[in-house]
């Protein structure tokens, strides 16, 4: 397929979610994510603004321990701290950056 390989990625999960539909869709959206861009693991995780409280909600290339595990408070580590500063973790995060946010 020609054109840029960004393009290509989204006509992918696009043909994903057609196919399959967003909720049964999201963990082969996140298994191609991580093919095309190389990453051991992608979650997608919610807050619940109630409690506070940060889980994982879908995720791939991450154990069952693990994600049972996945619940942050706000600030709490690289995703409780991301979420506190509305920071998208994503290629070329650096997880420094929360600590010094002028980087």
């Amino acid at each position: 397929t020609a054109g840029s390989p960004g393009l290509c990625l989204i006509a992918e999960i696009s043909g994903i979610m057609l196919e399959d539909g967003a909720a049964v869709g999201i963990p082969k959206m996140l298994a191609k994510i991580n093919a095309h861009c190389g990453f051991p693991r992608s979650m997608i995780t919610i807050l619940n603004r109630k409690t506070g409280k940060i889980a994982i909600r879908e995720a791939c290339g991450v154990s069952d321990q693990e994600r049972e595990r996945g619940v942050y408070a706000l600030g709490e580590g690289i995703i409780g701290r991301a979420v506190r500063l509305a920071w998208p973790l994503g290629p070329g995060f650096r997880s420094e950056s929360l600590v010094n946010p002028s980087q």
